[in-house]
């Protein structure tokens, strides 16, 4: 007869946790449980058998260890005690001791955790799809009371997405783009990682209720102080000074308009470069190379000898990030544009509104917005689209 086997010490139940199993072993309440798996990225995991049975939730022991170990416990702890204050300074109506605690509340970081979660740029280049998506997302929403969306929360969002902006216009990083039902798809490629996100339409937003906000906030806490590391990186990589400055993060690329944005990418072409790893000539690797690196400086010279003027029925914000990263001058009726509507060195208007409401000008160029996209992705100047709106407006 064998040794019997202690019950729980082999198998899937010495690697598998229940969650009710890890809130006692934590001390942590569901909410503080589920905040703290999305800030360290541990997610459940399925046994292949369910000894617990099967309307449980399980993890991996190991996870389980590994946030035990995590700081941010006794912080969510002694927020939970201060919290028990103000509470009870309310309930007294005592002002003055209910102002002075929450204005002491304490508050923690979690830049740790970034870093223990990317430890190499690549990996957080792999991940900002996901935190761009989000974060252009919460940036045209407005502040939620019963949501728990804060103000502060919607302008930070709006600042990294325009530093981000700023970053691919000045490096001319913009190769792709595609516009939707749920919105315009745009596509980059830095240091070699590939990246897809969307940019959401512009219009006023109704909030359902169905949708947890508490979670999407918490990953919104993660990705917000991840932009702040990669748009830190991608400014000094370029030579431009971080934080961009805040007076101006209410305009556009921050206040430039696009002479000045052509100006700073002629200083980035300028920049002395490092010394890459030395591939031989003839070699396939380098064929690839030179292919790649002709086509992309083949879209950064797409509009270079064009002046864009962008009506203000388009979205302006995207459609200067794709000509300005393609080279070309934009202008638009804000304080801060290069030109104003009737200059003479305008040679396209971007229009998407009904012929009778245009005043054509003669020797311009009346165009879409889906001009722009078919331009950007076909790498070429689409002259059968212009021609066909040359005759359709002169026709009617």
């Amino acid at each position: 007869m064998g040794k019997k086997i202690k019950k729980g010490t082999k198998g899937d139940a010495a690697l598998y946790i229940t969650r009710s199993t890890a809130l006692k072993k934590l001390k942590l309440s569901l909410k503080e449980f589920r905040r703290l798996c999305i800030l360290k990225g541990v997610f459940p995991k399925e046994p292949k058998r369910k000894f617990k049975g099967q309307n449980k939730t399980y993890f991996l022991l190991k996870d389980i260890r590994f946030l035990a170990h995590e700081k941010l416990i006794n912080k969510f702890r002694e927020i939970n005690a201060f919290q028990k204050k103000i509470n009870k300074a309310k309930t007294k109506t005592n002002k003055y001791d209910y102002k002075k605690l929450k204005d002491n509340k304490p508050i923690y970081s979690i830049q740790h955790i970034i870093k223990e979660r990317y430890p190499r740029f690549a990996d957080a280049l792999n991940d900002i799809d996901d935190a761009l998506s989000l974060i252009n997302l919460f940036s045209i929403l407005t502040k939620h009371d019963l949501h728990n969306i804060k103000s502060e929360t919607v302008e930070e969002c709006r600042r990294l997405n325009r530093e981000f902006m700023l970053y691919l216009a000045v490096s001319q990083s913009v190769k792709r783009g595609f516009i939707s039902i749920k919105g315009i798809y745009l596509n980059t490629e830095i240091m070699g990682v590939d990246c897809t996100w969307l940019v959401p339409y512009a219009q006023p937003q109704k909030l359902p209720f169905e949708v947890d906000y508490e979670v999407m906030l918490t990953f919104l806490e993660v990705y917000t102080t991840l932009m702040k590391f990669v748009n830190l990186k991608l400014f000094k990589d370029i030579g431009l000074e971080y934080p961009p400055p805040k007076e101006f993060s209410d305009n556009p690329f921050f206040g430039y308009n696009s002479i000045q944005i052509k100006n700073l990418q002629e200083q980035v072409k300028n920049r002395p470069k490092e010394n890459d790893e030395i591939v031989p000539i003839d070699s396939e690797e380098m064929k690839k190379i030179q292919k790649k690196s002709e086509k992309t400086e083949q879209i950064k010279s797409l509009f270079k000898n064009y002046v864009f003027y962008i009506g203000r029925e388009v979205p302006r914000e995207i459609f200067e990030l794709i000509i300005s990263s393609c080279g070309g001058i934009f202008a638009d009726d804000s304080d801060e544009s290069a030109f104003n509507e009737y200059s003479s060195e305008i040679t396209h208007y971007i229009v998407d509104r009904p012929y009778e409401s245009i005043n054509f000008k003669s020797n311009k160029e009346y165009i879409q917005p889906q001009w722009i996209f078919d331009c950007l992705n076909s790498n070429k100047i689409s002259l059968l689209l212009i021609i066909f709106l040359f005759l359709f407006y002169n026709l009617n």
